[in-house]
């Protein structure tokens, strides 16, 4: 089982790697698995399912985030890493760049988890689900004082298929406190991070104290983690805070564009904003309005102006302040364009699993869970006739000797993969 592992697996890789379609059709073709079995065409499609799987394409923790920024350093060392391996192709072949963000579509903010749902993990994460957010951001820091929250909702978000960012306000005056609190954060399992840098930057020192912060990220045991920071939502307005240095450090910006507080329409504030933080050069995921004086109208504005805008991703602030009006007006957004296009590596193998009926042809970036391996491999003839989901997942636990109880929507990592294709003797 070591060396199956280590023949799937290269070494930089860990077992946070969560597989896509593509990605999982890809290392089947290479392989010649089952290479003449003919796949029935069945009633059931997938896209069923979709539900249960978010946009994030592929997620390796630290040392290959998704996004990369621009300089000659940031992507992993591809000459020293030895693949030898049937995953050679995907990542000789694969640009960072094709792949999902981890801020992409909805997120919502918790401030304090107590204070959300009461508390009640089982509610928040679920209520998540139904609002089809794609993550939470979650507050894990203040200053140099770590919340052990985060501890408590990591996993359970994690098991719904959700993103977790770990957020936390800087103050920049103990940054080797503020590092420490960031590395728990990532410690526990975050998937990515969020500086909110506000007021304090602002100073005389503010410029220095970013660079300080920023080159300790850099520096730090995470630091390859993908980065992001939140701030005021118009440049314009705030000169003295350092944008440029935040930006040419993090991978994103999430700006505040609260409109009810700047007294504006929220396709108005949110133009602007984006306007503005163009001059930066880095994406922008804007964080909207969900308390206070604003109705869920003004929300499904707001959603509306981020889709016409290009936006790939929007959050709100917070969970706790939000009404149910604006739940629902959260729920209804939508920021999709169509399904992404296939990555020239995958596309033969795609067209061939979509011709053959194994896959419906829609959201071919979308995450492998359990349910949705299940159901691939029963329509490569795998597995015995089944009439549901989780059926076919039941199916697949007997015949793979893997334990059921885990969730069907756990995502599947490469070692889960690589034990449920020896075991039903594939490989």
């Amino acid at each position: 089982m070591i060396r199956l592992i280590l023949a799937l697996a290269p070494r930089h890789l860990t077992e946070s790697c969560m597989l896509n379609f593509h990605n999982i059709l890809q290392f089947m073709t290479l392989n010649r698995l089952r290479p003449s079995i003919k796949c029935r065409v069945r009633s059931l499609r997938l896209a069923r399912l979709s539900r249960y799987f978010q946009p994030s394409a592929l997620k390796i923790h630290q040392v290959h985030p998704p996004v990369y920024r621009s300089t000659p350093d940031s992507r992993p060392d591809r000459t020293t890493a030895r693949f030898g391996t049937a995953l050679e192709y995907w990542f000789r072949e694969m640009e960072v760049n094709e792949l999902g963000n981890f801020w992409d579509n909805k997120h919502f903010w918790i401030w304090e988890l107590n204070k959300s749902e009461n508390g009640r993990l089982d509610v928040l994460v679920n209520r998540a689900v139904e609002l089809g957010l794609a993550g939470l951001i979650v507050k894990a820091w203040d200053g140099r004082h770590y919340w052990s929250q985060f501890d408590q909702i990591i996993a359970p978000a994690k098991r719904a298929g959700l993103i977790v960012a770990a957020w936390g306000y800087s103050y920049g005056n103990d940054i080797p406190g503020e590092i420490r609190a960031m590395e728990r954060a990532v410690s526990a399992g975050c998937d990515w991070l969020v500086i909110d840098a506000e007021m304090e930057y602002e100073g005389d020192s503010g410029r220095d104290n970013a660079a300080s912060l920023l080159k300790a990220v850099k520096s730090s045991s995470f630091k390859e983690i993908v980065l992001g920071y939140t701030s005021f939502a118009f440049p314009s307005l705030h000169p003295k805070f350092p944008y440029d240095i935040f930006s040419s450090y993090c991978n994103v910006a999430l700006p505040q564009v609260y409109w009810s507080e700047f007294r504006m329409r929220p396709d108005q504030a949110l133009q602007r904003s984006v306007r503005e933080m163009g001059n930066y050069g880095l994406s922008v995921a804007p964080v909207g309005q969900a308390f206070g004086n604003v109705t869920g109208e003004q929300i499904r504005v707001f959603g509306d102006e981020a889709e016409a805008l290009g936006l790939s991703g929007v959050s709100f602030w917070s969970w706790q302040h939000a009404t149910a009006e604006m739940m629902n007006a959260v729920r209804t957004l939508s920021l999709k364009k169509g399904d992404p296009p296939v990555s020239d590596w995958a596309e033969k193998a795609w067209d061939k699993a979509v011709a053959k009926k194994v896959l419906d042809g829609t959201n071919p970036r979308g995450t492998v869970t359990r349910e949705m391996l299940a159901v691939v491999l029963d329509n490569l003839g795998l597995l015995e006739p089944f009439v549901n989901a989780p059926e076919a997942l039941e199916k697949l636990a007997q015949k793979a000797r893997f334990n059921a109880v885990h969730p069907g929507r756990e995502q599947v990592d490469l070692f889960l993969l690589s034990v449920i294709l020896e075991r039903l003797g594939i490989i």
